[in-house]
């Protein structure tokens, strides 16, 4: 019989359930044209959206300019592989999401800030406005009693090549890089917001 895969994992699509599934009929010389049984047969569980979280910190240099934490998705990156991101990841067992994308700061990054300045900035759950469908809440930090120099960065807490090179990158910069999930336009969309002074009133929706 085919291996069973009982655990729901939100970083495997459909479609790549189904290549696994494949790859172990490949490997054990099962007949290609029972594909489709097997898929059917060896399956065991069902497909359900995920939640995430998501931290962009902001910081200013020596001189004033501001800059946005991000980072390159690494070789072993579930998808987006050599695109920019900011923080982001799934919500764990008995933990907030405001933990969650504490936590995911620190293991992507390295790097830990006061979650007093925190603030959650919206939930997203439309399925058009998603990557894999995920429901994602957003959080942003301005750090204003350090400068860019003051931070160090660590990947000790990655999973395998999740994480390429982190960097802070110059708001002015933003536009010439490729990013991931529309972080390029939630980082404009935050700023907009904090000079607004509606940052935070916005909790529900999509990037308009």
């Amino acid at each position: 019989n085919m291996a069973k895969i009982e655990k729901n994992c939100p970083c495997l699509s459909k479609e790549m359930m189904e290549a696994y599934i494949k790859k172990i009929c490949e490997e054990n010389g099962y007949d290609p044209s029972k594909f489709n049984d097997a898929v059917n047969d060896s399956f065991i569980g069902w497909y359900s959206r995920s939640m995430a979280a998501a931290m962009f910190v902001f910081c200013k240099d020596e001189h004033g300019d501001l800059y946005v934490l991000a980072s390159v998705r690494g070789e072993e990156a579930a998808d987006f592989q050599g695109y920019w991101n900011c923080v982001c990841g799934y919500l764990d067992y008995n933990e907030s999401l405001k933990d969650a994308a504490l936590r995911e700061l620190k293991e992507e990054v390295g790097v830990e800030v006061d979650p007093s300045i925190v603030n959650f900035f919206y939930l997203n759950d439309d399925p058009l406005d998603s990557n894999r469908q995920n429901i994602t809440a957003r959080f942003c930090a301005f750090v204003e009693n350090k400068t860019i120099k003051d931070f160090t960065f660590s990947k000790e807490g990655n999973e395998g090549k999740e994480v390429g090179a982190i960097e802070w990158v110059k708001i002015a910069d933003v536009s010439k890089r490729k990013w991931a999930f529309g972080h390029d336009k939630i980082i404009a969309e935050i700023l907009k917001a904090k000079r607004e002074g509606t940052l935070g009133k916005k909790t529900y929706g999509k990037i308009s």
